[in-house]
């Protein structure tokens, strides 16, 4: 998790974080969207990776978990995502994150996530709704 007050370069930080991967060993998808929502959210790691993200949530979700093991399997990559301006996340988005994150019974984690925000996230972390999250 990258934190920050606004204009104290969590993006620039992150955009070198980025180039200091070997690409030969990690694939990092990056997520910009004031608005994202579930479904546009797999959409986007979907597309990040070449492919046509089915219309329902859970195939592509589903669909997702597919081509992650692949990449993990067959091309050795560890994907990375980053999603920018997380503080504007709802709480469904957020939670999607965590079940994302759960992957075969909790026993793995199929990637890396980076959630980069400002300092305003912890506020709202607080609130009894988002203790599963937190």
């Amino acid at each position: 998790m990258v934190t920050g007050d606004c204009g104290t370069g969590k993006t620039t930080t992150i955009r070198l974080f980025k180039e200091s991967l070997d690409p030969a060993m990690f694939i990092v998808m990056y997520i910009a969207d004031s608005k994202l929502t579930p479904r546009h959210f797999y959409k986007s790691l979907l597309e990040h990776l070449g492919c046509e993200s089915k219309f329902y949530r859970g195939d592509a979700k589903r669909q997702l978990h597919r081509e992650v093991e692949l990449i993990r399997g067959i091309q050795h990559l560890q994907p990375v995502v980053v999603v920018d301006e997380a503080h504007l996340l709802d709480k469904e988005m957020l939670e999607e994150v965590r079940f994302l994150l759960n992957f075969k019974m909790d026993a793995q984690s199929p990637m890396a996530l980076s959630l980069v925000k400002q300092n305003e996230f912890w506020d709202k972390s607080q609130l009894q709704a988002y203790s599963a999250v937190r």
